[in-house]
């Protein structure tokens, strides 16, 4: 990492497509830890605790793009504020839109119900309804929150030594409020640094039109209550926690999530070189042989087009951009999407890899072409 003395450490929870096989062959110096099962979200986080060595601890989704200056911005802030207990960043999803659990405030009955019969996301911009985010502090801000989200929470190792790690209890959702409750309970601050932005892609863990999802939600929920909460409070919780699980199932009835897809693409347009231009064709002619790519844009240039197609995306066709890193940098595409949400459906291509990956609506499966 350019400027920083770090170290990668990528724990593999019993995946099934070769990644550590991958990152062996590409990048001999990231510390795999293979775990022979599912050992769950926290668990897995604190098996890479114990291995690292560093003074800082970032704790990041695979489903995650990061631009170049984001791990400097983040050092600087920390280096520079002592009652900072964990910091987060604003998240993007793979269209552009802002995702508002990047700042959240503690569950409380109410606003627990809002969040889990899914009334925030139908009116995500009353203060009433989406009271379970932090609405006093504005997205592009920097400030204290209450809560980060999992995706992404840099915090000083000596915080976590303090506090504790990830409580294991939780498999999958409700361990990083748990973690930001108890930061808070220590005596720290918990950031929001919104100058700087990453692309969370969602949906890539598990589907949130399943049973599954349900299960794990729903159940830490529960187990959050049960460790923080006493009394009538607790009372209260749980009946916000049942009844928005009825809401929610209800919701799902009404609702079909599938993985997203290249059908109906008008034209797909390249962001690189001309070489990168002719490996990316390529990789389209496997996947989707019918689709010629048109042109290969400057990100200079992609602009005026981003906004054009973002005037046509009621119409039954749209647009895809691929942006190729180098010579383009990831702090580039991010700036350039979050410009032009929805503008047309963003794909993305490391340098000298194989694959194209993209993702445009956070409720779906993202797209994986190679």
């Amino acid at each position: 990492m350019n400027g920083i003395n770090g170290e990668v450490i990528v724990v593999d929870n019993h995946s099934t497509d070769g990644t550590p096989n991958f990152l062996s062959s590409r990048f001999p110096l990231v510390t795999c830890i293979r775990n022979e099962n599912n050992m769950g979200f926290s668990r897995a986080n604190n098996q890479a605790i114990e291995k690292a060595r560093g003074r800082y601890l970032l704790f990041l989704n695979p489903d995650t793009i990061v631009p170049e200056n984001c791990f400097i911005n983040c050092l600087q802030f920390l280096e520079t504020h002592n009652d900072c207990g964990a910091l987060g960043v604003r998240m993007i999803d793979g269209s552009g839109n802002f995702l508002p659990e990047s700042k959240r405030s503690f569950p409380s009955a109410l606003a627990s119900f809002y969040k889990l019969s899914g009334m925030s996301n139908l009116f995500p911009e009353s203060n009433l309804f989406s009271s379970y985010y932090y609405k006093s502090l504005q997205q592009n801000k920097i400030g204290i929150t209450e809560v980060l989200s999992g995706a992404f929470i840099m915090a000083s190792s000596v915080v976590i030594n303090k506090v504790g790690a990830f409580d294991d209890s939780f498999f999958m959702y409700g361990e990083d409020i748990d973690l930001c409750y108890r930061i808070h309970q220590a005596g720290y601050h918990n950031y929001y640094l919104g100058t700087t932005s990453v692309i969370h892609f969602k949906g890539e863990s598990t589907s949130k039109n399943t049973k599954k999802y349900t299960d794990n939600f729903y159940g830490a929920m529960s187990l959050y209550v049960k460790k923080h909460f006493k009394g009538f409070r607790a009372f209260l919780m749980n009946i916000a926690i049942f009844l928005g699980k009825i809401a929610a199932s209800t919701r799902k009835l009404f609702l079909s999530v599938k993985k997203a897809s290249i059908d109906n693409v008008a034209s797909i347009f390249i962001l690189g070189s001309v070489s990168q231009f002719d490996e990316t064709k390529k990789l389209f002619f496997h996947s989707a042989p019918y689709i010629k790519p048109e042109k290969c844009f400057d990100i200079k240039q992609a602009g005026k087009f981003i906004k054009e197609a973002a005037l046509q995306k009621n119409k039954t066709t749209s647009s895809i951009i691929v942006f190729n890193e180098d010579p383009l940098t990831f702090k580039e595409m991010i700036d350039t999407i979050t410009e032009f949400p929805n503008g047309a459906h963003y794909f993305f291509r490391a340098s000298g890899a194989g694959s194209i990956i993209g993702s445009s609506d956070k409720e779906k499966k993202g797209l994986v072409i190679c």
